[in-house]
């Protein structure tokens, strides 16, 4: 992991980090719920230990990024140690859903000239964020 203690998600990129965040969160609430079902669960406590971890993990980034959007949107200072990893997995899963939009454009599914280079521009900035992110944490 990189020296650097804090990563800054700029305000511009904050509310999108959020939505995949809702993302990781419910996620980790499915790994959760699958251990509830298991036979045996009374006696393996253990079975929970990780996806609990995952679980306040993705909590704790919510509480800090703020679950709903700050008005005006404000830049999110994020301890690398602690976040640095999940952050990186939310922007990455935004550039997921940014790629089904552009295949989207290119399949014809969206004709609108306007939202296309909307959805271009955003892609593109998503991108060059994650690029950002990663160069921070050191895994460029």
């Amino acid at each position: 992991m990189s020296t650097k203690q804090t990563i800054t998600i700029p305000a511009g990129m904050v509310g999108r980090v959020r939505n995949s965040l809702f993302g990781e969160l419910g996620g980790a609430a499915h790994d959760v719920g699958s251990v509830t079902e298991k036979r045996g669960r009374e006696d393996h406590p253990e079975w929970f230990v990780d996806c609990l971890a995952s679980f306040d993990l993705a909590r704790a980034l919510m509480d800090h990024v703020g679950w709903s959007e700050a008005t005006p949107p404000a830049a999110v200072q994020i301890d690398v140690e602690r976040h640095g990893d999940l952050v990186l997995a939310a922007v990455r899963g935004e550039v997921e859903i940014d790629d089904a939009a552009l295949k989207d454009i290119e399949e014809g599914r969206i004709t609108d000239p306007a939202k296309a280079a909307e959805i271009r521009g955003r892609a593109e900035r998503m991108r060059e964020y994650v690029a950002s992110v990663e160069r921070e944490l050191g895994r460029s």
